[in-house]
Formats: structure tokens, C-alpha cells, sequence
């Protein structure tokens, strides 16, 4: 039998993640998409863009309610959308992925700052407006607080709005198209 230098009580171990499990998967505007439910707490993420491999999927993923400390300080992503009024509907443009929570807050305040308040479009009277979302894990956190005019949206993300310009789809049959991922030097930081 061999001696334990240390108690076993006494050995650093992590605690044990607890993963969730995929309840369901399919389509989601834009991406293929998701479901995970955590058979322990019940914690259920609701349909989210499927970011992962098969193998990741079929592990499963933390769940954040049983695993607080993974989650703190997580990655959101910024997208641009216009609230197409004539066609009744909205369309993701472009996205700016993997920011931290603050950092990206940050962004969309500084652009919101930009907006000259005569080039604000009207939200009730103008064809079309754009605006920045907040987006975490497939859920909206929160948007922008002004509407951008149409050059802001060009400067940040000029060839997904000058395509959406010269097709003006159909929100609907947009809605399973990918949304371009852009880097982050396009947005402005505080």
C-alpha cells in the first residue's frame, strides 16, 4: 500500500462542470441552430446559432445556471439590423462576433454618440432604419438607443448594407441567410 504524501481532502480538484444536453436542432435565421436543456437544473437555452462540432454537441455544453463561474464575462456579438418598414420586417446585416459584454456595450454607446440628431431617421415616417443589437448566445440582450442614419451604417459595414440597398429582399426570405461576420477594427472604440 502506498502512503498519500497529502490527505486526499486536501488535493486541489476542479469542480465538476455540469453540461447540458441537446434537446433539439435544426434551422435558426441566418445559421443552422440549436436547443440544450441541463438535465440537472432544467436550465433550457431556448434555440441558439450552433457554433460547435458534432462531437462538442454530443458532449454537451456548461450550463451557465450550474456553472456561474464559466460563464462571467462571456462573449456577445454586435449586429446591425434594419427595421425595413415598407416590407414589415427586419434583417440581420452583418455582426461583429466574440466581444466581451462591456467591450461591446462600449462600442454601441460610441456609435449611438456619433448619431447627429437631425440625421436620426424617423422611426415613424422613414422607409427603413438601422440600428445596433446586442446579441448573447442566440438571445437579444439589448439595442442601440438611436437609430443610425444610412451613412453611419455604410461606414461600419458598407458591403452587406450596400447589398441589402440594391436587393431589398424580402425580410422572410432572408431569414436562413448567413450573417457576415466583420472585424472589430469597423466599429468605433470609446
Amino acid at each position: 500500500m502506498v502512503e498519500m504524501l497529502f490527505a486526499k481532502a486536501d488535493l486541489p480538484r476542479r469542480p465538476p462542470v455540469r453540461r447540458m444536453r441537446v434537446a433539439d436542432a435544426g434551422h435558426i435565421p441566418g445559421t443552422k441552430g440549436i436547443r440544450f436543456v441541463c438535465p440537472h437544473c432544467g436550465h433550457d437555452t431556448g434555440w441558439i446559432a450552433d457554433e460547435w462540432t458534432i462531437t462538442e454537441n454530443r458532449r454537451g455544453q456548461p450550463c451557465p445556471a450550474c456553472n456561474p463561474q464559466k460563464w462571467k464575462g462571456t462573449d456577445v456579438d454586435i449586429i446591425l439590423t434594419v427595421a425595413d418598414h415598407e416590407k414589415n420586417g427586419f434583417v440581420a446585416l452583418a455582426r461583429w462576433p466574440g466581444l466581451a459584454e462591456a467591450e461591446a456595450r462600449q462600442m454601441i454607446e460610441s456609435m449611438d454618440a456619433q448619431v447627429i440628431s437631425d440625421a436620426e431617421p424617423d422611426n415613424a415616417t422613414a422607409a427603413f432604419a438601422f440600428i445596433l443589437d446586442l446579441w448573447d448566445r442566440g438571445d437579444l440582450v439589448d439595442s442601440g438607443k438611436r437609430l443610425l442614419p444610412l451613412q453611419d451604417a455604410m461606414r461600419i459595414a458598407q458591403e452587406p448594407v450596400s447589398r441589402w440597398l440594391s436587393e431589398r429582399p424580402e425580410p422572410d426570405d432572408v431569414l436562413h441567410r448567413a450573417v457576415p461576420a466583420l472585424p472589430r477594427f469597423s466599429l468605433p472604440v470609446a
